[in-house]
């Protein structure tokens, strides 16, 4: 789209703002909740503060390059001026920041919304390219017929499992990484609650069956058994560790909150003088938090180069003036000399940093590296990852990477983490945006779209979760025998290619 387009486009927001403002009697949006109504007045600023919001803030434009966020824009004007209910209105919000397609943006409901939402009560994940059951949750109908671990989906609602996600649930297994489709499916509640939606599994013993099932996972009743029945022991989202086969520290770290952070420091701060074999860090489905360096400092044996941070900024001067340059100047040379002269101006002013300025960008690179403890483990350390391992947890992942005694092992992160920008919505909602990226000392991006790649691959089988296997402690394990084989000790690891 050219830019008079655009600007067209713009003013006929400006226009439809305007006509809303002076049509006081224009019909507002409305659901059966006592005083939640929305003028179109109202509509159309939170779609346009969505939009706004995410051109300033918006940290991974580049990779969504087929995106004409402007285009957007225009596009859903006149499908939230459409909308007649706060939920269709939320739904048009939601599916506008979807074509972000990152896992830390996104429009979240309005709390009266949220409660009206729900999930099917089973886990889906993609497995050896079938759409399968992984989990499930204990609600009545799940306790009264329960649906076997391992089961291929064959349909939901007659059509197959992919077209049933793109025209309902706007997932697009085609553009969409792996992990975003995952937390889609099993982190959100798509659906209203209890709405009854038919599938067709196969089961493990290949037996065809049709079912039923509601959107009431938040009715599961998770009694001391059915934990243990309905969640494998890395799901149990408390703190937990535990010596297994020789001599191997095995620790759950399921969250990077202050209480989970002090435990295992308590924890680290117990085996200084008798430190096991080899230490399992499982950080399968720990979702973030705060980045834990103070636990980082414990289990690196030498120093490590801390993550940075690339954002947008936006000095409109200084911006102005680089744009009069461009347009104005003929000459390469002189363009360069003019821009460096009021770069380093600014940088003399404090207002730009040494480490770099792009107009709309600076990059804040961390050259200090971290630092061991005095009694940091030195010994064998294994990571476990999963498409949930994200955000904080993934800052731990790339600090631990780069240390000499550490191997990644599982399927790669969620692929999304730096500080979200929320801005409030009509209605009660809130629009988050990620507004700053991983980079190195050297101010290259660490944290790749389709998740940081680990270094020894484990996926899942249908087998392997009918049988109730852990393949990646077992992988671990496996690992660590051979490693010590290999090295003949398991203090001196050899350093990382």
């Amino acid at each position: 789209m050219g830019k008079r387009h655009t600007i067209a486009s713009l003013a006929a927001v400006l226009c439809s703002l305007h006509a809303a403002t002076a049509a006081p009697t224009s019909q507002p949006v409305t659901d059966s909740l006592p005083g939640e109504t929305l003028t179109a007045q109202s509509r159309i600023l939170g779609l346009v503060e969505i939009w706004a919001t995410a051109k300033q803030h918006f940290a991974y434009f580049d990779r969504v390059p087929d995106l004409d966020w402007d285009h957007a824009l225009v596009e859903y004007l006149p499908k939230v001026e459409a909308s007649t209910t706060i939920g269709e209105y939320y739904d048009c919000l939601q599916a506008f920041a979807a074509k972000l397609n990152d896992g830390h943006t996104r429009v979240n409901l309005p709390q009266t919304l949220q409660d009206q939402r729900d999930n099917l009560p089973i886990r889906i994940e993609e497995v050896e390219g079938q759409w399968v059951v992984t989990g499930r949750f204990p609600t009545k109908e799940i306790l009264d017929e329960d649906i076997p671990v391992g089961s291929v989906i064959l349909n939901i609602e007659g059509k197959s499992v992919s077209a049933f996600l793109r025209e309902n649930l706007r997932v697009d297994t085609s553009t969409m990484s792996i992990q975003a489709v995952h937390g889609k499916l099993n982190g959100w509640c798509p659906y209203p609650r209890d709405k009854n939606l038919r599938l067709t599994f196969r089961y493990p013993d290949d037996s065809i069956h049709q079912r039923s099932l509601r959107a009431n996972r938040r009715e599961a009743s998770w009694t001391s058994e059915h934990r243990k029945q309905y969640l494998p022991a890395w799901r149990q989202h408390e703190f937990f560790s535990e010596t297994i086969k020789d001599n191997i520290l095995y620790v759950r770290y399921p969250e990077c909150d202050g209480t989970n952070t002090d435990r295992f420091l308590q924890l680290l701060s117990t085996i200084t003088d008798k430190p096991p074999q080899a230490l399992i860090v499982d950080l399968r489905g720990n979702s973030g938090g705060t980045t834990p360096t103070e636990v980082v400092r414990h289990l690196i044996p030498t120093t490590v180069p801390s993550i940075g941070m690339r954002t947008r900024c936006s000095i409109s001067y200084l911006e102005a003036y680089l744009q009069a340059v461009n347009l104005c100047v003929k000459s390469p040379e002189e363009r360069h000399r003019m821009t460096n002269e009021i770069v380093e101006k600014f940088m003399s002013y404090g207002l730009v940093p040494s480490s770099g300025y792009t107009p709309g960008w600076v990059s804040l690179p961390n050259k200090e590296g971290l630092t061991p403890t005095a009694d940091s483990y030195r010994g064998l350390l294994i990571v476990l990852t999963n498409w949930e391992t994200g955000s904080a947890a993934e800052d731990m992942v790339l600090l631990l990477r780069q240390s000499a005694n550490a191997t990644i092992i599982g399927t790669p992160t969620f692929g999304s983490s730096g500080q979200p920008y929320v801005v409030p919505l009509p209605g009660g909602g809130m629009f988050q945006v990620c507004s700053s990226r991983s980079i190195s000392a050297g101010g290259v991006d660490l944290l790749p779209f389709r998740g940081i790649q680990p270094d020894v691959t484990v996926e899942p089988t249908i087998a392997s979760l009918v049988a109730q296997q852990d393949i990646w402690v077992k992988a671990a394990i496996e690992y660590i025998a051979t490693w010590k084989g290999k090295n003949g000790s398991s203090t001196s690891p050899s350093p990382r290619e």
